[in-house]
């Protein structure tokens, strides 16, 4: 018999604030995918398979791969409500998907989401809780999508930019924040699509980057309304991570 579902979601609620806005007075999509990665963090801590105990010792959860589509942007001020809950479990591969409400419920979002269980001192994947497969509901995914699709082969570079990683880009794992790679792909996006907004990404967190590290992003074009995006290092050319952006035409005022 499927757990119900109450017992494993997890829903947070955000205020949008100014910061956390484009110029368009519209949340970014970097900083949703900031509140996704927390909410993902509560939800785990819920169905106590946050890693977080003395008990876990050095293990993390690593976030692999997000994919985001949003409908409709929260603007300064407004609330928004997301829920999470473990969606399913694929060999090593955990997933856990989310649902983007505003204040009067309507679905504004969804994205579902790709982890591993990481021992951060043997710097290798583990075996994921085995109450986990418990703690699936039979519920519709957030977004039915497992991450199986290839990308397509990045072969030039019509646009490109680099970035120092900075102190505050670090996080509590001493790496660079995922939300980083997004946000430093969006900035070029932006810069060579003025005229549109992103309402979807896949993204694809390949390795990692520290302070001190000079990053170059580079945009290639899949059509007017795709790009695809990738990170290097580039002390060593390593790709750190691969992205599909979706847009769409901004409304004239």
């Amino acid at each position: 018999m499927s757990i119900p579902a109450e017992d494993v979601q997890a829903t947070v609620t955000y205020r949008i604030r100014s910061y956390e806005c484009e110029e368009n007075g519209n949340a970014s999509l970097q900083n949703i995918c900031n509140f996704v990665q927390d909410t993902a963090w509560v939800g785990a801590r819920k169905v106590k398979v946050d890693m977080q105990n003395p008990e876990d010792g050095d293990k993390s959860w690593v976030l692999l791969a997000l994919k985001v589509e949003m409908y409709e942007y929260p603007k300064w001020r407004d609330e928004i409500h997301i829920t999470t809950w473990p969606a399913a479990l694929r060999k090593l591969y955990c997933h856990r998907d989310f649902i983007i409400r505003n204040d009067e419920s309507k679905v504004i979002g969804r994205a579902t989401s790709q982890w591993v269980l990481f021992d951060l001192g043997k710097r290798r994947p583990l075996r994921p809780p085995v109450t986990l497969k418990d703690l699936i509901p039979d519920i519709e995914r957030g977004l039915d999508y497992n991450f199986t699709d290839k990308f397509p082969e990045f072969t030039q570079s019509d646009a490109d930019n680099f970035f120092r990683v900075r102190q505050s880009d670090v996080d509590v794992n001493k790496h660079v924040n995922n939300v980083n790679y997004i946000e430093w792909a969006a900035e070029i996006g932006k810069e060579v699509k003025p005229a549109h907004s992103i309402h979807g990404i896949e993204v694809r967190f390949l390795s990692e980057s520290t302070y001190g590290d000079t990053v170059t992003t580079e945009l290639q074009h899949l059509s007017d309304t795709q790009t695809l995006h990738r990170v290097l290092r580039q002390s060593d050319g390593k790709v750190l991570s691969t992205a599909v952006f979706n847009w769409s035409p901004q409304p004239s005022v």
